[in-house]
Formats: C-alpha cells, structure tokens, sequence
C-alpha cells in the first residue's frame, strides 16, 4: 500500500545518510574508526531489519532488501584490514546498492501514487452521478402523488355508478315505437368495417414488429458491434456446439474445443508480445455468457503450450473452478487475503501439466474490498513472480463492482461477449467503468456464436 512505499523510501534515505560516500583501499595499521563506524551501521540496519519482520513475512521484498544491505555489511566489515598504510579512499559499494534500493522504491512509489490518484478521481465521478440521480427523488415523489390522486378519481367514479345502477333499475324500461319497421338490408360484405379493422390490425403489428426491432437493436449480434463499441480486437470465437463444453476432473478437452482455444491463445500471446503482461482477468458484462468457460479453458490452453499458468478463481459469491476441476473450495483466495493461508501452499496442481488452481475460499471477506485492497496488490505481485501468466476468473461486471474493484490490479482484461444475449447499452456502460479505473482491453472472445462456422 502507499503508506509502506513512504514509510520503506524515509527508511533507505535515512540510512543513505549515515553510510560514507568512501573507504579507505590499502591499509597497513588496524583501521579501529573505521572497523568501529561499520559495525555501528550494522547495529543499525539489523534492528531496522527486525522491525519489518514484525511488519512483514521473511519472504516479503523490504525484508529482502533489508537482508541483502545487513549481508553487504557484514562483507565489507571483514574486508577491512588490520593495519593502513598508503591509504587512499575509494567509492563505498555498499553507498551504491543503497542508492539503487532507494531509487527502486521511489521508482513504485510513484506507482501507488498514481494508482491512488486514479482510484480518488474514479471516486470522484462516481460521486457525481450520485448527485445527479439525487435531482430525479424530487420528479417520483410527484409521480407517486399523481398515481395516488387518479387512484382517488378512479374509486369515486366507481362510487358514482354504484349509485346511478339502483336508479336505473327502478325507472324501469317502458317501450315505445320511435320510428316505423323498415325492410332488412344486407349487412355483408362491409367494407368500411373491414377496412377501420383491418387498419387497427396494422398499426397493432406494426407496433410489435417495430419494439422488437429496437430490442433486437440494442444487442451485441455482430463483429463490428462488439468492435465500435470495446475498441478492442476480437480474440476468438466459440461455436455454438463446443459452448458449455468445459474441462471435467480429467483435464482434457475435445480437440475441436481445443482447436479454438488456441487460436485465442495464440491472440493473447501476440498481444503480449507487443506490451508484456503477467496477468488477465477474464469477465462480461452479466451471468450466463461463459466467462467461467473460457477463463478455465483459456487456461488449459496456456498450459499445454508450455506456460506456468495460475488459475483465479476471484468470482467469491459464486464460485465455479473447483467444481470444474475437482478440487476442494477451501482453503482459497479468501484465506490467502485474510492471512489465515499461505499462498503456494493453498495452490493445487491439476491433471494438467504446467496448470495450478487457486480455489475461492470460504466466502468471508467483503468482496469489493478484499479484492481491491491492499493485501490483493501484495498477493498478485507475489502470484506474478511465481507463475508466468495469472488468469483471474471474475464475477460478471453487473450487478457487483467486484470485478472492476480487480481490474485495477490486474495488468489486462479479456471481455466474454455472447451474441443476442448482450446489450449494447449496458457493455457501453461496464467499459466506460473498465476505462475509468485504467484496465487495459486485450480484446473480446465470442461465444455461443456462428462466425466461426460462417467463415469456415
């Protein structure tokens, strides 16, 4: 978090300033000031190094960094000799590693930084909108009110005819001739009739025809809408009859399914090729379009092509990979966040070669916080160090803010679309979200759809 990046750059300054710019080279006499001044320096370092191992486990990087400056020491100390003679002063070593300690972390300094400038203007705008939907309370209030005043009317006017039916029946109905029988006369064919029927007919059809066209419109059903609306490139398509065939215990795939999957995956290697990442995080815009399935398949196809590959599964309110795989849901990500679990020993191989899983855990931590804290920046850079690509399966980005609280962490980010089940109107919206939180589009993967097949 930020407040360990500071308190770790005050650290390495106050440090730098009490270690010699030089050392004496060749001595001949013993060097008591100088032998005297390293090992208070050491004294130093050691109970800096002691205090952040209360702070932060043995392999966490400060505690690293603190080891290797008490080790630099520690040689240098033994380095000096017994006697000085034709003495000439040197570059202290030990002042250069300091400085490039320090430099490394100013240099993620200003990385939490910017991400904190960029969560506080997110919050910003999200803010503003508040605000915005405060303005309409007023407008329902008065909507409300209405209904109740027609609600009023309508009870009266059935007060009314209550009333007037008793008259009526006791008027009684006296009959009386007011005109002269007149010969019948042919009510069939009556064009008039047809005509204001056929008329009504028309516009009713037409009224249907033209509301399901607008739905039919604001769906994603095409490559070029998916397209003007993301930005992205398309990263694959998944036909109809390989959607919803997914990994079992086994592992493996049918080799139709498989074939499709490495045409994504080789997409994805090629976008990574042109700006590196370690880490995507898969998900869509609601349930049902098979983030899950590709995100587990995606990961099999990784792994068979030689990757280390570490599958997420990061969708704590439903989770679904260690049904996929067969593997127990605790311990999982909730515990490693928590601190009751250690990572690479709550990591489960698979029958897959090169594939580990990373189950969800006992859902017992606040889901938009958890994965959007700080202790979720700390384990992803641990996951980033130990695995050569991270897959995050996430929840869908409506209705919960859990995924787009991970994609500020995460490097990439691979949208699932399903054609005709997808709105153009709310994928707008989730990728304007996705924009403002600056996760990177790696591209769209289609399911359920007939490109594939049309193209064959």
């Amino acid at each position: 978090d930020l407040a360990g990046v500071e308190e770790n750059v005050a650290s390495l300054t106050a440090q730098r300033k009490l270690i010699p710019p030089t050392i004496p080279e060749n001595t001949d006499e013993t060097p008591l000031a100088a032998r005297q001044q390293a090992q208070d320096r050491l004294a130093i370092l050691e109970q800096d190094r002691d205090q952040l191992l209360i702070q932060y486990e043995k392999d966490a990087p400060q505690v690293r960094e603190a080891e290797a400056r008490v080790l630099a020491l520690k040689r240098y100390i033994l380095r000096i000799p017994q006697k000085l003679e034709n003495v000439r002063q040197i570059p202290n070593p030990l002042l250069r590693s300091t400085d490039a300690a320090l430099l490394d972390a100013k240099s993620r300094l200003a990385a939490a930084q910017a991400r904190e400038s960029a969560k506080q203007t997110y919050l910003s705008n999200l803010k503003s909108r508040l605000e915005n939907y405060i303005t309409l309370v007023p407008r329902l209030d008065e909507l409300k009110r209405n209904v109740i005043d027609r609600n009023v009317t309508v009870q009266q006017l059935q007060e009314t005819y209550n009333n007037i039916v008793p008259l009526q029946d006791a008027v009684g109905d006296p009959i009386r001739v007011l005109s002269p029988a007149t010969p019948p006369q042919q009510s069939r064919p009556n064009p008039p009739l047809y005509i204001a029927v056929g008329l009504v007919l028309g516009s009713l059809l037409a009224g249907i025809v033209a509301l399901t066209r607008e739905r039919m419109q604001d769906r994603v059903n095409t490559l070029e809408d998916a397209y003007r609306i993301a930005g992205a490139p398309t990263l694959g398509y998944i036909p109809p009859r390989m959607f919803g065939r997914n990994v079992k215990k086994t592992g493996k795939l049918p080799t139709r399914v498989m074939e499709n999957y490495r045409i994504v995956r080789s997409n994805v290697l090629s976008s990574s090729r042109e700006t590196p990442f370690r880490s995507l995080m898969v998900t869509s815009t609601g349930r049902g379009e098979g983030k899950s399935e590709v995100a587990a398949n995606l990961a099999i196809a990784m792994a068979s092509g030689g990757k280390k590959v570490l599958l997420v599964d990061a969708h704590l309110a439903s989770p679904s990979v260690h049904e996929r795989f067969g593997i127990p849901r605790e311990p999982g990500l909730s515990e490693v966040l928590t601190g009751d679990a250690d990572l690479l020993a709550t990591v489960r191989s698979t029958e897959v070669e090169n594939l580990f899983v990373l189950s969800s855990g006992e859902r017992r931590v606040s889901l938009a916080d958890g994965l959007g804290g700080g202790a979720m920046t700390r384990l992803h850079e641990t996951m980033i160090e130990a695995f050569d690509l991270v897959i995050f399966d996430t929840p869908p980005m409506l209705p919960r803010s859990d995924a787009l609280s991970l994609s500020a962490t995460v490097e990439t980010v691979v949208y699932v679309v399903k054609p005709g089940e997808t709105t153009k109107t709310l994928m707008k919206y989730c990728l304007e979200l996705l924009r403002h939180a600056h996760a990177r589009m790696l591209g769209v993967v289609f399911t359920n759809t007939e490109f594939y097949e049309e193209a064959a």
